[in-house]
């Protein structure tokens, strides 16, 4: 009976050490979670953007108590970065900030007359400002003859530029050839598409009716006859036509 209340009693020291140490526990580690720091910063997703931008503008917040870091401030801020399509903030418990970026990829080179400076264009219509991007491969070059505004940041407005997006960005769905052929496109007053070839900058007449057909027309030209095998003959390329594609020996004067 003796040795039976001894095994008792130190049942019970054993499990009020247990309990007074895991409070323990929970008490340190609630206060130094309270006062921790950010240990590491880990950045996924960029290439458009640095780090380097990316850390200059939450370096204020990243020194905050871990624990009072407001996420969705984060993300606001980063975001407000023209390329930074979307930023998703996350922290774990070791004291380590999570940022994945989604970033706005140029998809056309933007100029006008009354605007000399060039901009970015992302698939959208929102207007980024230009810089060298050694990770941008080569992109159309949008040109406009008629005065318009376009503000960083905000979406395209202009009837003609929206047009020739979306002609471009049909052109390259599926991969085509056509939209790696073209170096330039513009539109005239009438909506008339005109494009320029990578190769010798050929003129490609196009028109404004049945894209669709015509980008197909042109698809399976530029993959039957490339330009550079008659590149010292050919002058420009009308396919204004439905069914035919003409390819011209004599200079086009255009208007």
């Amino acid at each position: 009976m003796i040795i039976k209340k001894q095994n008792t009693t130190w049942h019970i020291i054993w499990l009020t050490t247990f309990v007074i140490g895991g409070f323990a526990f929970l008490f340190l580690s609630q206060n130094w979670f309270s006062n921790l720091k950010a240990k590491k910063i880990v950045i996924s997703g960029n290439s458009l953007v640095s780090k380097k931008e990316i850390l200059e503008i939450i370096e204020n917040d990243s020194l905050q108590i871990f624990k009072e870091l407001d996420l969705k401030l984060l993300e606001e801020k980063i975001e407000k970065n023209v390329f930074v399509k979307e930023a998703v903030v996350l922290r774990d418990p070791l004291g380590v900030i999570k940022i994945e970026i989604n970033e706005r990829v140029p998809f056309a080179v933007l100029t006008s007359k009354n605007n000399s400076a060039l901009s970015y264009l992302d698939e959208e219509g929102i207007v980024l400002q230009y810089r060298n991007l050694e990770d941008v491969i080569d992109v159309p070059l949008i040109s406009i003859s008629e005065n318009f505004t376009s503000n960083i940041g905000e979406k395209i407005q202009n009837k003609n530029i929206i047009n020739i997006l979306n002609f471009l960005r049909d052109a390259k769905s599926n991969n085509r050839i056509f939209y790696y052929n073209v170096s330039e496109m513009k539109c005239d007053n009438k909506g008339n598409f005109i494009a320029y070839s990578a190769e010798k900058g050929l003129p490609i007449l196009i028109g404004k009716n049945n894209i669709e057909n015509k980008i197909n027309n042109l698809n399976a030209f530029f993959t039957h006859f490339p330009i550079e095998n008659d590149s010292n003959r050919v002058r420009y390329i009308d396919a204004r036509f439905n069914e035919q594609i003409i390819i011209g020996t004599q200079n086009l004067i255009l208007n």
